[in-house]
């Protein structure tokens, strides 16, 4: 469960007015707290501190099911880390978005080799190393400096499977040397503010 997600969102200039979809409540924390007029749930199980969950199901079935042809503005992704399924799960996302729509994903940066577990952050970082260094064209992203690395992307499309799997270091690299690099919570809302004001980033 992400710390400061629910903070990003609801800084979202109409938020009241915007639909909204969670893959993966665990908790349920930030799925509470965020204030759109419409939210969706997704998660495979039902907790015992009773958040509710709109749909008891997979992300994929969901997309594949009751999600089918629905559009949202904001889509927060914090399901399965496993790499092919937070592949899936954006591509299923970024396809489901209207215009200048914003997809937010928790768990991308782990904080050392340990994190990447399964049971932690397991390799969702490949995901990030995808849309790092893909051709950019409309493409923005921002990821903040803590909160296991909560990125914010808008402008993506489908992105393709990679011919090889990046490995945490080579992420790390790019992070450090590359045209992204990771912000201040502060300064991560205000990207994200801008964007749906118009802008670009900040």
């Amino acid at each position: 469960m992400s710390t400061t997600a629910a903070h990003v969102i609801n800084a979202i200039s109409g938020i009241e007015r915007l639909r909204y979809l969670e893959l993966g409540i665990c908790g349920g924390g930030t799925f509470a707290r965020v204030r759109a007029g419409e939210k969706v749930g997704v998660d495979h199980a039902q907790y015992e501190d009773g958040c509710r969950v709109d749909f008891l199901m997979s992300t994929d079935s969901f997309f594949a099911g009751p999600g089918r042809g629905r559009r949202f503005d904001v889509v927060f992704i914090d399901a399965c880390h496993d790499f092919p399924n937070v592949f899936r799960d954006f591509n299923h996302s970024v396809a489901a978005l209207d215009p200048g729509g914003i997809v937010l994903l928790h768990d991308l940066v782990p904080p050392d080799p340990a994190h990447t577990s399964p049971s932690l952050c397991s390799d969702a970082f490949r995901l990030l190393h995808l849309l790092l260094t893909q051709p950019r064209t409309g493409l923005e992203v921002v990821v903040q400096a803590g909160d296991y690395g909560l990125t914010a992307v808008r402008g993506a499309r489908p992105v393709a499977l990679p011919t090889a799997a990046a490995t945490l270091e080579e992420l790390l690299a790019v992070l450090e040397t590359g045209p992204v690099r990771p912000v201040s919570l502060e300064d991560m809302v205000a990207t994200v503010v801008a964007w749906r004001n118009g802008g670009g980033s900040t």
